[in-house]
Formats: structure tokens, C-alpha cells, sequence
């Protein structure tokens, strides 16, 4: 059996690596980008059943990128799971009222993982 693809977006070192690597260990097959103007394109192409973006990033674009994804039919349908610095309310509605399935704190998303994966695709 194919493992499921997840695509992580992030431009940090850290949690983003440490992301993919938990990823991996979960059984799936990890895609990672630093660059979130190619993220559409490169979900269109990929396909993946997960897509993973850190909010925190340099251009301030997450909220859009996050609307970019759902207005694109080939991929309005795919789970996101965003995370980021939790310590401004606005940046988790933000993000859901954007369109993100989930927000997580990146302070607790490695060790809440799995149960925010069930979450997720419990939610879809």
C-alpha cells in the first residue's frame, strides 16, 4: 500500500522539521516546501491528503495562501492543518476564518499530533 502524502510548508527550521520527521514516523510520506507561493501548484500536482502550513511566515501572506487553497477546486477539499504562535488570538481566527481545518499551537503540535490527524480527518 502507497503511503499518504503529506505536504508541510514552513520556512523555519524548527518545528518544521521536527513536523515532516514526526510525519514520517506516522507513516507518511513527507513533500516539504519553504517557498508558499509554489504551495497551490505544487497540492494541484501532488495531490496530497494532508497539507501542513506554519502560519509564522516572512511575507504575512498565510491567510491568503490558506484562501488561495480553498478557492482552487483541485484543492478546496484537502485537509489543512495550520499552526503557529498562538499568543495573538487573531492569528488562529484568522486562519480559520480563512479556511484552515485546524489551528494547533507549535508549542504542542509534535506531542498532539495523532489526535489532531483523527481531528482533522474526523472533521472532513
Amino acid at each position: 500500500m502507497t503511503q499518504p502524502l503529506a505536504l508541510v510548508c514552513h520556512e523555519r527550521l524548527l518545528p518544521g522539521s521536527r513536523l515532516a520527521d514526526r510525519l514520517s514516523e506516522l507513516g507518511y510520506r513527507v513533500d516539504v516546501l519553504s517557498k508558499y507561493d509554489k504551495l497551490v501548484a505544487t497540492a494541484v500536482a501532488e495531490k496530497p491528503l494532508l497539507v501542513v502550513l506554519d502560519l509564522n511566515c516572512r511575507s504575512g501572506q498565510s491567510e491568503a495562501i490558506i484562501k488561495a487553497l480553498r478557492a482552487n477546486p483541485e484543492t478546496e477539499h484537502m485537509p489543512l492543518l495550520a499552526f503557529g504562535n498562538l499568543t495573538k488570538p487573531e492569528v488562529q481566527t484568522g486562519a480559520l476564518a480563512a479556511g484552515a481545518n485546524l489551528v494547533a499551537s507549535e508549542d504542542f503540535i509534535l506531542q498532539q499530533l495523532p489526535q489532531l490527524l483523527n481531528h482533522i480527518f474526523d472533521l472532513n
